[in-house]
Order: C-alpha cells, then sequence, then structure tokens
C-alpha cells in the first residue's frame, strides 16, 4: 500500500515540475532522469508512457525498486530529488524493520508456547513419578499429549477434555 501511495506521489510531483517549468521537456540532455519520461516524443507524437497503464506501472516500479533498494535507481540531479529519496529510503527502511520484526516476534511466540508446553509435560511427569503410575501408561500419557501438541498446540485442560 505505502509503495502505491510513493507511486502516485511520485508522478504527481513529477507531473508537477513539468507543469511548472522546471523541467524542460524538449531538451532530452538538461531533463533529469528522476522525473517520469516525457508522454510525446520530439515530434510531439504520443509515445508508450502516456498511457494510464504505463503511467501507473512505471511509477510502482520505480516506487518498488527506490523503497527496496533493489536495482539502479537514477542518480537525483536536484536538491528536493535527493531529500525525497532519503525519505523514500528511511520509509523503506522502516518498513522492511517492522516486517522483520514481526517475524522475529512470531518465532518467539511459537517457542514460548512451546516452552510452557514442555514445563508443563515436566510438571506432569514428575506428578506420575510421585504417584507411581507404572511405565505403560505413564508413556501413553505422554505420548498422548504429545499428540495434542502436534494436532493443535494446546495443554489446556478445557481444550483436552473437547
Amino acid at each position: 500500500m505505502v509503495m502505491h501511495w510513493n507511486a502516485c506521489l511520485y508522478y504527481f510531483l513529477s507531473i508537477e515540475i513539468i507543469e511548472k517549468g522546471y523541467a524542460d521537456i524538449t531538451d532530452l540532455d538538461s531533463r533529469s532522469n528522476f522525473i517520469y519520461p516525457p508522454s510525446r516524443d520530439m515530434d510531439g507524437h504520443v509515445n508508450k508512457y502516456n498511457s494510464t497503464s504505463m503511467k501507473y506501472a512505471f511509477s510502482l516500479y520505480w516506487s518498488t525498486q527506490t523503497m527496496t533498494t533493489i536495482g539502479e535507481v537514477q542518480q537525483p540531479t536536484e536538491v528536493w530529488e535527493y531529500f525525497y529519496l532519503t525519505f523514500v529510503f528511511l520509509v523503506g527502511v522502516m518498513i522492511f524493520a517492522s516486517v522483520v520484526g514481526s517475524i522475529g516476534n512470531v518465532i518467539t511466540n511459537l517457542r514460548a508456547n512451546r516452552n510452557l508446553f514442555q514445563d508443563r509435560l515436566d510438571n506432569l511427569k514428575e506428578y506420575m513419578g510421585y504417584r507411581k503410575v507404572g511405565k505403560d501408561l505413564s508413556n501413553r500419557i505422554i505420548r498422548w499429549f504429545d499428540y495434542l501438541w502436534a494436532q493443535n498446540h494446546t495443554f489446556e485442560e478445557e481444550d483436552v477434555l473437547k
């Protein structure tokens, strides 16, 4: 979603710069490669960059490439381009960090649940030893709780009795 918003902002800024006259679309040598390509060629004919689908695809591609910092990003030439790219890079880094952090939390929670299960199973083994439960019955009970864990990761009495 953020890449979509960034693509829209990129296209909007490119068009604003062209319409305000900050970029000469006829002089390709002095024109910044950072902004969206012109929709007309040197002879005034409409080219492939004029279609709505190409405008969105090009802008989304630029946004994705920039925010993920993969591929070759056009070197900015103007001050605003440097600031905008810096902002986009920082947003991309923050999104990447939040995704990695979320994955880490999921793994930590899974490990914590497994540790809780293992602690309860150890308590059960200790209790069965205290009550002198036979080896065969003890093994069956342990296998049963291992099965429950494998099926639905639970050890709660209410869930077990369902």
